[in-house]
């Protein structure tokens, strides 16, 4: 199945400036969504990016250089992250997780910031 509008927008926040983001628009271009699995919590997309796309220089990533955003919703007072996973340097799973509220059945309405935007506390 096809990503989402919600999906697409996410991964193309989070790849861009992305050292190999040139690689990454190719395999976003190319991934399908070959399984989609909500949660109380969250989303999380398995993605199929076939064996002829570009491949990253990392095989895998450590978590540190994991492409992540932050993601803001009228529904999620703490927000919520989203992260990139890769096998085999190819996009694997896309995962979308709030910080402490429900997953909001409506996901027009987040916005994507850079991961480094967390909100600050009032104390």
């Amino acid at each position: 199945m096809e990503l989402s509008e919600f999906e697409h927008r996410v991964i193309d926040a989070m790849i861009s400036g992305d050292p190999d983001e040139g690689v990454l628009r190719n395999q976003l271009c190319l991934a399908t969504v070959t399984e989609r699995n909500y949660t109380d919590v969250g989303v999380f997309a398995k993605l199929n990016a076939p064996v002829s796309a570009m491949r990253t220089k990392m095989t895998n990533r450590l978590i540190q250089t994991t492409p992540m955003v932050y993601l803001t919703h009228p529904k999620l007072p703490q927000g919520a992250q989203a992260m990139l996973l890769f096998h085999n340097a190819l996009m694997s799973t896309l995962e979308c997780l709030a910080f402490d509220e429900d997953w909001p059945e409506d996901e027009s309405k987040f916005t994507v910031e850079p991961y480094g935007s967390l909100p600050t506390s009032d104390a």
